[in-house]
């Protein structure tokens, strides 16, 4: 799984928003939430790397599983705009692409619900192991 990197992470940012600088709303938007985009835009999460590359397995079967760091990111967001429905959260994800891009994502290409408590239950069970009949799982 590739994790952008913190300088990727403010490049991806800044090359989305000069694609929307000509849309009017853009700038409006910018300064009416400039202190929550901020809150996430600078926190450097190249220190968890590893911590998050092992919630998912090494093995490449499967949907390509989201950046967890944009997930994360996106819930510090949520958390930010004061937002507690992770269903509400992801309606605005999909219908806001600034709130998308601050999270580190692709406006239109964001997660749904499911994905939300797939990385909760992630985090909460710790780096990822093989199944086994014997292994509880803490979620």
């Amino acid at each position: 799984m590739e994790l952008l990197k913190y300088i990727e992470y403010q490049n991806f940012v800044a090359g989305e928003l000069k694609k929307r600088k000509a849309f009017e709303n853009v700038m409006e938007k910018l300064v009416q939430y400039r202190d929550e985009f901020l809150c996430v835009f600078c926190i450097d999460l190249d220190g968890i790397h590893e911590k998050l590359r092992q919630l998912y397995s090494s093995h490449k079967v499967g949907k390509k599983p989201y950046d967890p760091q944009a997930i994360l990111r996106s819930l510090l967001l949520m958390h930010a705009f004061q937002e507690d429905s992770i269903t509400k959260w992801v309606k605005k994800m999909r219908t806001d692409p600034l709130v998308a891009i601050f999270s580190g994502m692709v406006p239109k290409k964001t997660p749904g619900v499911g994905t939300y408590y797939d990385f909760f239950k992630r985090f909460e069970n710790g780096p990822h192991q093989k199944k086994c009949e014997h292994r509880i799982l803490a979620s």
